[in-house]
């Protein structure tokens, strides 16, 4: 485009914009859209604001933004997590217990083990205690808790707490405050 006030100046504005985190070379004759050899995993596509992207998914790096307007940040695929809505949970639900009122993401319904959940939980609630992680995990995923499972716990964690020289009483005590 030529601007012909030249109060300022520049002769030429220039509308195109590439942004990237690697340095571009481009000429007339080669545009990057035309491109020989496998270009399979190279996405194209235009956003509302008129900007072209080509994401390169093996080498981020070589990603690029093409276009004369301003980019907001993309978000990567890794931090969208799709949620199924209870109604459909519900269908497909055998056992008899209560049914779903809110909808569960799709990376929680993929957790097959107790490790996994462990490691969900952290990522997804981390004021959650790890010493917690670990039963919500057992009752999502593991075996289920019998009461001679719980009276077991309950014995580790006084035989932990004895060696750490705490005592765990069950007694009444009685505060008055006057």
């Amino acid at each position: 485009m030529v601007n012909f006030d030249d109060k300022d100046g520049n002769l030429i504005k220039n509308p195109f914009v590439c942004n990237s985190a690697t340095q571009v070379r481009l000429s007339l004759d080669k545009d990057p859209r035309r491109c020989k050899g496998n270009t399979s995993f190279i996405q194209e596509f235009q956003i509302p604001n008129g900007n072209i992207h080509m994401i390169n998914q093996l080498d981020p790096k070589l990603s690029y933004c093409f276009g004369d307007k301003e980019n907001k940040p993309l978000v990567g695929i890794d931090n969208y997590d799709y949620e199924i809505p209870a109604e459909t949970l519900n269908k497909l639900r055998t056992d008899d217990k209560e049914p779903h009122k809110d909808g569960l993401p799709l990376s929680f319904l993929q957790i097959t083990s107790e490790t996994e959940g462990i490691e969900w939980y952290k990522l997804h609630y981390p004021k959650i205690p790890d010493e917690l992680l670990p039963i919500i995990a057992r009752y999502h995923w593991g075996e289920p808790i019998t009461k001679k499972s719980l009276k077991n716990e309950k014995k580790k964690i006084i035989k932990k707490a004895q060696k750490k020289g705490l005592v765990i009483e069950s007694k009444k005590i009685e505060l008055n405050f006057d």
